[in-house]
């Protein structure tokens, strides 16, 4: 018995020596052979890394681990704890009771199929399989272990540098977990926290998964704040420009299981602020918008080919700001801006599509332009339809003047548009109208910027062939229908509402004229043209100040009978025309202008004309429709002054 007890104590005491040994030569043994392993990748380890294998309570301790390629860091890790409860794996179970990472440092690149994770390439994905797979016969690892217990995962103060085919990004882990794991064959369960952030954007993930049965689930939530475009720049290439941050608030629920892939997401939420996207010379600024989906459905079949399902319940879209639009294509470049005050889109399902889905959007260009527009819409219909009914009042014409300079060589000087649209689109089938209403619409020849070189006698023939078309009020009223298909539609004029041969000559007296328009002597004049012996009533220009843009207490008087004209006159409508002068920039007349220098003189006059508009509409309650702008013009000539001259 005594020996026996002897023998039993010298070998539990070679045991303890064995794994006494073990623990103090494992972190050499282990760094020696794995320098061996990682030098045919030519990757160094650190002479002061520690790695460290603890038999007693078999726990794998790495601390200062450090690999670096080509003089560069690939990889460091402050700190890793890895516990196993070894004793399980006799009830087929691995188990880990400790597992946490601090402070670690990871290069991964994927450029041209290669994957290389910490400087170390990763053999490539074949396509054939050298063995084949046989499902009845299982793995050893499946013999050896039936379930995986995780209690926790830890990773904080960590970060990763990717690169994609060259593209940098980097993820920012201060705090990672996996909690509660539970892995068999028959079920999982695991939930997950990330808070850290991607590209300078914080981000925050949380889900919990649930399989058993043969079907999964994920309910999920993810928050990413402010994420810089600049770098989804590189996988648009369409764009030459992209900038700003966008935010994204999504919730999803996902199910799998042998037939489907189905995804419930309550809301999603899309932001965009201080967004710029270009394409070649036309730039797009968006300050802030706001994009919500509510209640998004969508079901993929395993066979995708055999049934894709969609829906959603309803998209609201807001604007805190005006988005701008630039065109730098042109000379000045022209902008604009878009106001959205509403848009809603109703529930869209590819499983009813012959029910109709409303839309109804209000917007606002240049502030007194309105947008609204609202109809039905049928995507997944067996024939497609949409319906369209909308309005857009007090559009600027000479907004628009730039393009038809470039393509008729004419430049439209004032005018005002309002339509009315009926459209319809049955299939590739087209029917509508569209019906205008064009105010004070005047023309002149391309290029005339400067007024001393104005040359409207070109465009008579095309001014008195439109004075032709006008009523009594200098309108011009068109309906114009639309018809065919979308291959080949076609645009006639039905019918004019108004045909008017030529103005009415003036049949007052001159007395009567001036006795009507002396309560109004500073803003109007009565001339007799000896020419065609006819009376002409004229305005008085509103003088400006150099550099001034807004009216100003000199200039109150004017205003105050302009006022007094408009309220009294209650039909008629004026052309705001302002008018520069090099002095406004501090240059002397008939100085050559730069075209930097006529930008900034045309953008004064822009200015001008938009402040007085405002003034009127907002101090004397004058209706906007009234007040039609002119493109802005420069006059050189000497003793010139800067002004906005007025036209009915």
């Amino acid at each position: 018995m005594l020996v026996l007890k002897r023998i039993s104590l010298g070998v539990i005491s070679v045991i303890f020596m064995l794994y006494f040994a073990l623990w103090l030569l494992s972190s050499s043994v282990s760094t020696y052979f794995l320098s061996q392993q990682l030098a045919s990748q030519n990757i160094k380890l650190a002479d002061d890394s520690i790695i460290r294998y603890n038999p007693f309570i078999s726990q794998l301790t790495v601390e200062k681990l450090t690999l670096t390629k080509e003089n560069a860091t690939v990889l460091s890790l402050q700190h890793l704890t890895l516990q196993l409860a070894l004793h399980k794996l006799l009830f087929k179970q691995l188990v880990v009771q400790k597992f946490t990472i601090k402070s670690l440092y990871l290069q991964v690149a994927h450029n041209n199929h290669q994957l290389q994770i910490a400087g170390i390439n990763l053999p490539k994905r074949s396509n054939k399989s050298s063995l084949p797979i046989t499902e009845e016969q299982p793995t050893a690892t499946e013999n050896l272990i039936k379930e995986v217990l995780l209690p926790q995962l830890r990773i904080t103060q960590s970060q990763v540098d990717l690169q994609l085919n060259n593209f940098k990004h980097q993820i920012v882990i201060n705090n990672f977990t996996l909690k509660n794991i539970i892995a068999s064959q028959e079920f999982v369960r695991a939930n997950l926290a990330f808070d850290g952030a991607i590209d300078t954007a914080n981000s925050q993930l949380k889900a919990r998964l649930r399989y058993k049965n043969k079907q999964a689930n994920i309910d999920s939530q993810f928050n990413i704040a402010h994420y810089p475009l600049a770098k989804i720049k590189p996988y648009v290439t369409q764009l030459t420009k992209l900038n700003g941050f966008i935010s994204l608030h999504v919730n999803p629920v996902l199910q799998f299981n042998e037939d489907n892939i189905i995804a419930e997401i309550s809301e999603i939420t899309l932001r965009a602020e201080k967004a710029n996207l270009a394409l070649n010379h036309f730039v797009i600024q968006i300050p802030k918008l706001t994009s919500i989906l509510n209640n998004v459905n969508a079901q993929i079949s395993r066979d995708i080919a055999d049934n894709i399902a969609f829906s959603l319940a309803s998209i609201n879209l807001q604007t805190k700001k005006p988005i701008v639009f630039i065109d730098n294509n042109l000379t000045p470049s022209l902008s604009r801006t878009l106001f959205i005050d509403t848009f809603k889109l109703g529930a869209l399902n590819t499983q009813e599509g012959e029910k109709s889905t409303p839309f109804n959007l209000i917007a606002y260009s240049n502030k007194y332009e309105k947008i609204a527009l609202n109809g039905n819409i049928k995507p997944f219909a067996k024939i497609p339809e949409y319906q369209l009914d909308g309005q857009i009042t007090e559009f600027s014409l000479p907004s628009i003047s730039p393009y038809l300079k470039q393509a008729m060589q004419l430049e439209l000087q004032s005018g005002q548009l309002n339509s009315n649209i009926n459209f319809s689109l049955l299939g590739d089938k087209i029917k509508g109208n569209v019906d205008l209403l064009i105010k004070g619409l005047e023309t002149t020849s391309a290029d005339n910027n400067e007024i001393d070189l104005l040359k409207d006698n070109t465009m008579l023939p095309l001014n008195a062939a439109l004075g032709m078309l006008k009523d009594g009020n200098g309108n011009l009223e068109l309906s114009i229908p639309l018809s065919g298909s979308t291959h080949d539609p076609q645009f006639g004029v039905r019918s004019f509402i108004s045909l008017i041969a030529e103005k009415a000559i003036m049949s007052a007296t001159q007395s009567y004229l001036i006795k009507t328009f002396v309560p109004y002597a500073n803003v109007v004049s009565v001339a007799l043209s000896a020419s065609d012996l006819l009376l002409k009533v004229r305005f008085e220009p509103l003088y400006y100040q150099l550099k001034q843009s807004k009216p100003d207490e000199k200039q109150h008087d004017y205003l105050q009978q302009l006022m007094a004209l408009l309220n009294n006159k209650k039909s008629l409508h004026i052309k705001l025309c302002a008018i520069s002068v090099p002095a406004d920039i501090g240059l002397k007349s008939k100085t050559p202008l730069t075209k930097k220098q006529q930008k900034k003189l045309l953008d004064l006059g822009k200015k001008r004309e938009q402040a007085l508009k405002d003034y009127l509409v907002e101090n004397y309650n004058i209706d906007s429709a009234r007040l039609l702008f002119c493109a802005p013009k420069i006059d050189t000539e000497e003793q010139a002054k800067s002004r906005i001259e007025f036209s009915s």
